[in-house]
Parts: C-alpha cells; structure tokens; sequence
C-alpha cells in the first residue's frame, strides 16, 4: 500500500491537507518514503491547486491518506479515486504510526 501523508517538517502530520508544505508519500511494502512538494501550495487559485494536489497523488500511486483534516469537498474527490482516509491528531508524530498495520480507523464518505 502507498500512503500519502501530509506534513509540514517531513515528521508530523500537518494541520491543513491542501496547504501542508510536502506529502510524505511512504510504499508499506517496500519501505521507501520520499517528501514531495504540496503542489497545491504554489497555487493561488483554490480548485486548481485541488486538481494539481490530486494528480500529485495519483501519479505516485497513493491508496490511502493519512491526515488530520481535510474538507468535505476533497474528501468526495478521494473518494471518487478510490483513495482511502484515514484521520489521526494534527501534529502526531509519522514515526509513531503503525504504518506496516495501516487498517485503523479508516474513514469513507
């Protein structure tokens, strides 16, 4: 499984989904984690730094999302790609997180 997480420093999830710094995107199987830049965050204009976030997460294969908050827009647009959400206290350590067992509390709209 491929997570995407949103973070500010790279260790703790960030606050704000669409505005976080970086997404930390981590492969489950392999174990590779690399930060990539929240596109989404150069955009000035609202929806179109929604399509550039959500293209940044499909091109890198994300199946689920592990965040604090998000909006209910953006939440219907995960779930139309098939991306799952899981939500976890803003500012929890990435570290901590149980990633090789990633079936928690996982949300649907």
């Amino acid at each position: 499984m491929i997570l995407g997480i949103p973070t500010d420093d790279g260790t703790h999830v960030s606050a704000h989904f669409g505005h976080s710094k970086y997404f930390l995107i981590i492969d489950t199987n392999s174990h590779e984690k690399k930060l990539v830049e929240n596109p989404h965050e150069k955009e000035e204009n609202e929806a179109a730094g929604h399509g550039k976030l959500l293209k940044m997460l499909v091109q890198n294969k994300v199946n689920k999302v592990i965040c604090a908050n998000l909006s209910q827009k953006m939440e219907g647009n995960l779930s139309s790609l098939k991306i799952e959400i899981q939500k976890v206290n803003e500012g929890t350590d990435i570290n901590i997180l149980n990633l090789s067992s990633v079936s928690g509390k996982t949300h649907t709209p």
